[in-house]
């Protein structure tokens, strides 16, 4: 068969669907040795103009069809091909379980890391799954661990802002001590569109930063006597006299009253007999 027949033969298959069916039946060892390189690299190159990289994964990675035992690319221009193929097919992005064990057993981490942080259609749980299986080792590398952990964490963070998780979005801003972001979360989270905002995350917050603590603490309390959505009243008032919360007489008094207004004669005998 001519040599250019031989490089585009890997192509036509692929492009037919029928090159897994090709490598698994062993027809690819018929051919003289030079040309399995050449027909295992067609197959690659067309599998990731297609989006199939994935399948790319299997076989370099995996072993499937010995394809990795063929190919004699350049490895670092294969890792920049499979990423840019699931970049640019983000329909594909989806990770199967296997594409992950597979780069994981290989001790492929920082393709894993590559892909995690490039493919912006994941959601903050699939990112997560991805990001479990970055090999430690790689997290806490001397010179790079740092700076890739930072990564992770503001990528985590952003994804959790973005679909309104604040407890994990707080917990990330904090392992890399974005102040900034503590404070977006702070604000999202006194202001729930839905329900009133949860006071274990918002003291949280509040005491996590001693140069604040007292101002976010009064905005909370505060928050409960506002016409916007805000902390239910009987917890602000619970917070105001855990923390004794500095309150004008004012402010006192119409927080004494959203009180009186929302909460039944056991809640007031229950939780504020004393005062």
């Amino acid at each position: 068969m001519a040599e250019q027949d031989i490089a585009h033969l890997g192509n036509a298959l692929t492009a037919l669907g029928l090159e897994d069916k090709f490598l698994s039946n062993g027809e690819l060892f018929a051919f003289p040795l030079i040309e399995r390189g050449r027909i295992a690299n067609g197959i690659i190159a067309e599998k990731l103009r297609l989006g199939r990289w994935q399948g790319v994964v299997k076989m370099m990675y995996g072993g499937f069809g010995k394809a990795d035992a063929l190919y004699d690319g350049d490895r670092n221009e294969l890792r920049e091909g499979i990423v840019r193929s699931a970049l640019e097919h983000p329909k594909s992005a989806q990770f199967g379980r296997e594409t992950l064990e597979v780069l994981s057993k290989a001790g492929e981490s920082d393709l894993i890391f590559r892909l995690a942080t490039n493919i912006l259609t994941l959601n903050y749980e699939e990112f997560n799954v991805i990001v479990s299986h970055v090999n430690s080792d790689y997290l806490n590398d001397a010179e790079q661990g740092t700076k890739r952990k930072q990564t992770l964490h503001q990528k985590a963070a952003n994804k959790a802002m973005a679909e309104r998780i604040y407890d994990s979005a707080f917990h990330h801003f904090s392992q890399i001590g974005d102040t900034e972001g503590i404070s977006q979360v702070f604000d999202a989270a006194l202001t729930l569109e839905h329900g009133h905002s949860s006071v274990e995350l918002l003291e949280r917050i509040a005491l996590s930063d001693s140069s604040q603590k007292d101002e976010r603490l009064k905005r909370v309390v505060l928050s409960s006597i506002s016409e916007e959505k805000g902390l239910n009243p009987l917890a602000a008032f619970q917070l105001y006299k855990k923390h004794n919360i500095v309150l004008s007489p004012g402010e006192i008094a119409a927080l004494r009253g959203k009180v009186a207004e929302s909460a039944s004669s056991y809640d007031i005998e229950r939780k504020f007999a004393d005062d």
